[in-house]
């Protein structure tokens, strides 16, 4: 990554991190390398063990009352974890997705802006499944998968900021950049998160390496369906989910691409 420089956009705006122990870390946690390479101040409203449940009952003391300028909100990992009981997700996808427009809606009725990330994977490797009766990596990650799919499909619908953490650890040798639980980033991990995150706040409020690409779903006859524009740091990766269009199947559920700006998209719908 790139050293980040200050932000002169964001300086004296107030900006929170809302999220569970990606967030929460004390000491070295992405949100405080952001306040110190940005030049900017972060209030760290991560808990850890928290999900988008536990996040709705704290959100009016720790987020809203702040009145911020930005949010930055990054949950799924304790949202899609299976019980072992009943081996479901304890918060159904369904009310993920509802708790997070939820927190969208709340936060820009004060004049807010969003930001999203996707979680880290998690090292199959080193975790131990079923500890506390509890799954965080079901199905080979793949229910982790889909939620990360629901942040990313709500971001871009509602044109919200969208950092895919998620993405970009898929890309790299996690080795280094996870603890030894196999799922919680490292000081390095976290770093890199901080780098990501940075980046994107540079390039969309200071015009830093800006890139603004679109994305078109089309049907066999070339006729655009729907057409959304995303902003994100030059070279930057993003997992684009296919969303839902009436009557018609998408030709693959998932395009990966990099930021250049100007880019164009094509998603085909038969």
């Amino acid at each position: 990554m790139s050293k980040l420089i200050r932000s002169n956009a964001l300086s004296g705006k107030t900006i929170v991190a809302f999220g569970d122990s990606l967030t929460n870390f004390c000491g070295s946690s992405y949100a405080s390398h952001i306040a110190e390479d940005l030049g900017v101040t972060v209030i760290n409203a991560g808990v850890g063990g928290n999900n988008t449940y536990r996040a709705r009952d704290r959100f009016e003391a720790d987020v809203l009352s702040h009145k911020p300028d930005l949010v930055i909100i990054g949950f799924a990992g304790n949202d899609q974890a299976v019980r072992r009981d009943d081996r479901k997700s304890i918060v159904p996808i369904e009310e993920f997705r509802a708790n997070l427009l939820y927190f969208l809606e709340s936060i820009r009725a004060q004049g807010g802006d969003v930001i999203f990330f996707t979680v880290t994977p998690t090292m199959p490797e080193r975790y131990t499944p079923w500890e506390y009766n509890i799954h965080y990596i079901y199905e080979d990650g793949k229910v982790l998968d889909r939620y990360c799919d629901c942040i990313r499909d709500l971001a871009i619908e509602f044109g919200c900021g969208l950092v895919d953490i998620h993405r970009e650890y898929d890309l790299i040798t996690l080795d280094d950049y996870m603890l030894g639980d196999g799922m919680h980033p490292s000081d390095l991990g976290r770093r890199f998160i901080a780098d990501l995150v940075g980046s994107y706040l540079l390039a969309r409020y200071d015009n830093v390496n800006r890139a603004e690409m679109t994305v078109n779903c089309v049907d066999v006859s070339g006729n655009v369906l729907r057409s959304n524009k995303l902003v994100g740091a030059v070279g930057a990766h993003i997992a684009i989910p296919s969303p839902a269009i009436d009557n018609l199947s998408p030709a693959s559920e998932i395009t990966n691409e990099t930021f250049e700006n100007g880019k164009t998209v094509e998603i085909l719908y038969k």
